[in-house]
């Protein structure tokens, strides 16, 4: 199954369906593993750690495997001690990268990859990425185990996911694609509204950065008057740049004109981020640094 739902609209929800589910029957326990597969160090901890908590009472032990989760003489590809924890757990949240270097690990009985029975792909968009090959390769060897496995894959931004379905489908030619269900942005447990400016760019880039940097006021005034604005920059330079015209045009940002006085505490305040958030990350689209 291949899912396509807005960000926080439930798709951890029908993971935990299915590992219910897979936990459900009689002996379950062990018999099956269920693992969890997500591009993130800080989103396999964080399901870890969820899990752990919520499943505990069921008996089922939650392990954590990425390239940080182990430390001292474990940092390795593979240690011993997460050799063993693999053993006992029932629910593995690991990175794709992770679960290769366990699953060719010589210690690891081939039994423990015969046990995977469910396969949950987080963030499945990452296929189109250059990390995609490692997640390619984790499921790939899964099913080598184990071709019955259930695999359900979920994003917010997928894009392809009538290829990503037909992936999944099936091993063989002919073979029917997986179930597909795609939800909207109706689907938000807050609504959202999209606003897309266009700029043309006639001179250097950093130099049509610093022009963005004057619109700034006006867009925020336009669009969120007297809310929390988040604003992503390219760079960290063009965030610095940024917050400092933000700061000495402070004044135009409130509704009603008032004398503001910028004191330098105000304005090392404003320089932290403690008022307005300014982000450096690369943008989603070029020349299309703010959002």
């Amino acid at each position: 199954m291949v899912i396509s739902a807005p960000t926080a609209s439930g798709k951890t929800v029908l993971m935990e369906i299915a590992i219910c589910k897979l936990f459900g029957a009689e002996g379950a326990e062990n018999a099956a593993i269920a693992l969890y597969l997500a591009p993130l160090k800080a989103l396999c901890a964080e399901k870890a750690a969820e899990w752990s908590a919520r499943f505990r009472q069921r008996g089922l032990v939650c392990v954590e495997a990425t390239g940080g989760s182990e430390s001292g003489a474990e940092r390795d590809a593979a240690g011993p001690s997460a050799i063993q924890q693999l053993g006992k757990a029932h629910i593995v949240c690991a990175t794709p990268e992770k679960w290769i270097s366990l699953a060719r690990h010589q210690d690891l009985a081939p039994g423990i990859l015969d046990r995977v029975s469910l396969v949950l792909i987080d963030e499945c968009h990452m296929v189109g990425t250059s990390r995609g090959p490692q997640l390619e390769l984790a499921v790939a060897g899964v099913r080598m185990h184990n071709a019955r496995v259930r695999i359900i894959a979920a994003s917010a931004t997928v894009r392809n996911i009538g290829d990503i379905s037909r992936w999944l489908g099936g091993t063989g030619l002919g073979q029917a694609p997986a179930k597909t269900l795609v939800f909207g942005d109706e689907y938000r447990p807050v609504p959202l509204t999209k606003t897309v400016l266009g700029f043309e760019c006639h001179a250097a880039y950093y130099r049509f950065q610093r022009d963005l940097d004057f619109k700034l006021p006006g867009i925020i005034n336009a669009h969120c008057p007297g809310s929390l604005v988040l604003v992503f920059c390219s760079t960290r330079g063009a965030a610095q740049e940024s917050c400092r015209h933000l700061a000495q045009s402070v004044g135009q940002l409130v509704q009603r004109p008032m004398p503001l006085h910028l004191t330098e505490p105000f304005t090392n305040q404003l320089l932290n981020g403690m008022w307005i958030a300014i982000a450096a990350c690369r943008p989603v689209v070029r020349h299309a640094s703010y959002h």
